[in-house]
């Protein structure tokens, strides 16, 4: 839903155009809660209200749809879709994606059952470990880089999001590292009580990204200005306050 004195103020302010009256992307996300998800076969959250206002403050049609990520990320670089959220940075990605200013902020971190007391800041407290982290993805290749000079530790990937962190609460693993957003609705989502998120590891931002392959520089331009004016005017921080799970993240800041 989007709020009416959002788009009243930034009706007020000149944003970036374009003659082009037909312009159109397409972009893809995956249930990726509470960033993105599909209610009613409808792509709904505040990472795709933000996708989508700024379609309308460009004047561009736009289509989202809820994929699994691993085709999402395959339309993406076959051209079969423009873009794709949210996504972290990487250089890989930056080579084959337009990318957005960082829309959204959270952390990287570890999820345990009890008070494990490992100390994230030294590797070495991490041999001896089965750590579960869902992958292929951003999350898994952090964590891959984290521990690649730690003996001892195993890592287990996952191709799906709720694995881990079953696996973590049955105690086959010790313990998860996680978006800690992502986490807690993971958690929350499966009615787990014996996890909680035990340390930060690192700060993670989220990006739009736009392909290269089939997504003029002009069209690319415009939509990437408008998320920057949205980021100025405090039209996405406005869009993220308004859920509550980002409401109390602004508010401890």
């Amino acid at each position: 839903m989007f709020r009416a004195a959002v788009y009243l103020l930034a009706a007020a302010v000149s944003l970036p155009s374009s003659a082009d009256d037909n312009k159109e992307l397409s972009f893809a996300t995956q249930e990726f809660s509470p960033f993105s998800y599909e209610v009613g076969g409808v792509a709904h959250g505040p990472a795709v209200e933000i996708v989508k206002s700024a379609c309308e403050l460009a004047d561009i049609k736009c289509r989202v749809t809820v994929l699994p990520w691993p085709r999402a990320q395959k339309y993406v670089s076959q051209g079969v879709i423009n873009g794709f959220f949210p996504i972290g940075w990487s250089k890989e990605r930056e080579a084959r994606l337009y990318f957005s200013e960082p829309v959204m902020h959270t952390e990287y971190g570890f999820f345990a059952r009890d008070n494990r007391n490992f100390n994230v800041a030294d590797k070495l407290e991490l041999s001896g470990l089965v750590i579960a982290v869902y992958g292929p993805s951003n999350t898994s290749r952090t964590l891959m880089e984290l521990t690649k000079n730690v003996n001892g530790v195993k890592l287990d990937i996952t191709p799906h999001d709720e694995f881990p962190f079953k696996k973590l609460s049955a105690g086959r693993v010790d313990a998860v590292y996680s978006n800690r957003l992502v986490g807690n609705a993971l958690i929350a989502k499966l009615g787990l009580t014996n996890i909680n998120y035990y340390r930060k590891h690192s700060d993670i931002n989220y990006y739009i990204g736009l392909s290269k392959v089939n997504t003029t520089p002009d069209l690319a331009e415009d939509y990437m200005d408008t998320i920057s004016h949205m980021l100025t005017e405090g039209i996405i921080e406005n869009i993220l306050s308004s859920y509550s799970v980002f409401y109390r993240e602004t508010a401890t800041k």
